[in-house]
């Protein structure tokens, strides 16, 4: 952002000098100040939009230049992250690419993460997994963490693919109603998934989650590690084939 200031400060320092030039031009020709004033407006008016269009054009390059660097130090230094036997795993477990992703049932946000998620999946079939972890932001969304936790419930009975797709399809029904009909919908053991679901054991796993995504970086959701480059937010598919491709193209070098 240092250089995008510095560019604006020179467009702005020259646009200055334009209106003084003008100003000084005036006033050599023993111009009132009306008169004066008037010759200002209209450089302005000839050159406000040029003006505009060129400090709108050097943010854009600065951002697309910052967004650069940023890409490749993140592909220099991935962030290390670790998932195990209890964190749900959608896709093939020999993946190439593993994609760590924090999220929340109830964002909005995550419901679009979760929609270009089916299709970066159904691109890479062989190639892409999933590794979801619980990140409830509780403060906004009150039914999140229950969410998280009859997810789960129904992760230790192997339907957790199931009842995550099912709770973002039907997101706007979020809450206990829901939750129970998913069980029952997926043939779960009902007695056990309400215990589960109740559990200490799975409260902690979303503390746990939530503790891990804070080192790592999490600060909103939802957040992915695509083998350890950082996707923030609700990104187009594009994003995720452009650094998919050059993870696959990196590992067929080795």
């Amino acid at each position: 952002m240092k250089n995008a200031v510095s560019i604006l400060t020179l467009i702005v320092v020259l646009a200055i000098g334009g209106v003084m030039m003008t100003q000084k031009t005036a006033t050599s020709a023993s111009m009132t100040d009306e008169q004066v004033n008037t010759l200002i407006e209209a450089w302005v008016k000839d050159n406000g939009t040029k003006l505009l269009d060129s400090i709108n054009s050097a943010v854009e390059k600065q951002r697309i230049a910052d967004g650069k660097a940023q890409l490749e130090n993140a592909f220099s230094n991935p962030i290390k992250d670790t998932f195990d036997a209890n964190n749900p795993i959608i896709g093939p477990d020999d993946a190439p690419i593993t994609i760590i992703e924090y999220s929340d049932f109830e964002c909005p946000f995550c419901k679009r993460g979760y929609d270009t998620l089916k299709q970066v999946m159904a691109r890479y079939p062989s190639q892409v997994k999933v590794v979801y972890k619980h990140f409830p932001l509780e403060s906004i969304h009150p039914n999140a963490r229950a969410a998280a936790r009859a997810s789960h419930a129904a992760f230790k009975q192997g339907k957790f693919k199931e009842f995550h797709d099912a709770l973002f399809e039907r997101q706007r029904f979020i809450g206990e109603e829901l939750y129970l009909d998913l069980a029952k919908e997926l043939e779960l053991d009902i007695e056990k998934f309400n215990k589960d679901r109740n559990s200490d054991e799975l409260n902690a796993q979303v503390d746990k989650d939530m503790q891990q995504g804070s080192k790592v970086g999490v600060q909103g959701t939802p957040f992915f590690l695509v083998n350890g480059v950082p996707v923030n937010g609700a990104q187009p598919v594009d994003k995720f084939v452009a650094i998919i491709e050059r993870l696959l193209n990196e590992n067929d070098k080795k």
